[in-house]
């Protein structure tokens, strides 16, 4: 048995360090995604559309290249030897089309609870995904580490002081419009929580068997076209837009659509649905912080604590080396 090379070490450190830095550029990017939404007049149905149609259709050209290409063609780990047989092509469309779902649900609910209650509210609410993502991957027969476990206990601890801290503008109290809208804001937030839940268990899935060019501009465009058909049926005119809403589309879909939920498909391969999960807890840190400088909305000072404890927990999974071996034996096996 040769031994191991003695530059493995210092390779995987380099791999680390550049998820962290898709990671971080991810999460930034998504987290832009409500002010954007903020700023735009068009309803969360048109913009949940083109932003998953759009970046689909960006994406396409380069799917289609990989899945043309001949076998052996490409980067290592992004040629087609690594898309699917025959045999199991039915499977990974049917994956796909869950996904595709899942994803358009998530950013329908998330965008129409940005319509009822406040940017803190919304995105907090909508990252509690880790916890749905935890009950998947418990059910999948995989355990948490004890670290991981402590790092999703204490970022949602920070998660429910951020949203304690934005009760106060997020329209819980006032006339019972004001009340009901608030709540039905908050269910909306959740049901987006769930549904990005199962988009990266699928997306996990999914970059299990072949490269991201490959399985992101299928998801993002069954998750446009679902999006289309809603809007059929109530009637939504997805092509009435002002200039000001043309150029906001625009934005999401290059900057948390692509820049965004494109890397995150990618980061799904190297570092797990969970870590991803978890990282995205910061994604209210960040858009609070967003709201603060771009919408005036200045965040409380019990906010600043809970970003600080949602922070911590993010460092204490994204570091834990024992979530690190978990992730590459699943990928072994």
């Amino acid at each position: 048995m040769e031994p191991e090379s003695p530059v493995q070490p210092s390779l995987r450190r380099t791999a680390s360090s550049l998820d962290l830095g898709l990671l971080t550029v991810a999460i930034v990017s998504v987290s832009f995604g409500a002010i954007l939404a903020r700023w735009s007049d068009a309803p969360a149905l048109v913009l949940s559309f083109w932003r998953t149609m759009g970046g689909g259709l960006l994406l396409l050209p380069g799917t289609l290249r990989t899945a043309m290409a001949p076998p052996g063609v490409g980067p290592p780990g992004r040629g087609t030897e690594n898309l699917p047989r025959d045999a199991d092509r039915t499977r990974t469309l049917r994956w796909m089309a869950i996904g595709g779902i899942a994803l358009a649900v998530h950013f329908w609910s998330w965008l129409a609870s940005l319509e009822r209650t406040s940017v803190a509210v919304s995105v907090t609410l909508v990252t509690t995904t880790p916890f749905f993502v935890a009950i998947a991957e418990r059910l999948g027969g995989r355990r948490l580490t004890r670290r991981s476990q402590a790092a999703l206990v204490i970022a949602f601890l920070g998660v429910t002081i951020l949203s304690f801290s934005a009760s106060d503008t997020g329209g819980a109290t006032g006339s019972s419009t004001q009340v009901a809208g608030h709540i039905s804001g908050v269910v909306l937030a959740l049901i987006g929580a769930v549904a990005m839940a199962v988009y990266l268990v699928v997306g996990a899935r999914l970059r299990s068997t072949m490269p991201a060019t490959v399985s992101t501009a299928p998801v993002f465009l069954i998750a446009g076209s679902g999006l289309f058909v809603a809007s059929r049926v109530v009637e939504v005119d997805v092509f009435d837009l002002t200039p000001k809403d043309w150029v906001l589309v625009a934005m999401m879909v290059l900057g948390p659509q692509l820049a965004g939920h494109a890397i995150l498909n990618h980061l799904l391969g190297t570092i797990g649905a969970m870590t991803i999960a978890i990282a995205l807890l910061a994604e209210p840190v960040v858009s609070t912080i967003l709201a603060w400088l771009l919408l005036s909305e200045r965040p409380a000072d019990l906010a600043i604590v809970g970003a600080a404890v949602v922070l911590i927990g993010l460092a204490l999974r994204l570091f834990d080396p024992q979530a690190r071996i978990s992730r590459a034996a699943a990928n072994r096996s």
